[in-house]
């Protein structure tokens, strides 16, 4: 089974989305 890993890819994608998302906001401040 590889969905796991697909999960996976995906939590951290989403991850690095949310943690880019504050930077920005943190430089637009």
């Amino acid at each position: 089974c590889k969905w796991y890993r697909n999960f996976l890819m995906k939590g951290f994608h989403l991850l690095v989305l949310l943690t880019a998302g504050s930077e920005v906001r943190d430089t637009q401040l």
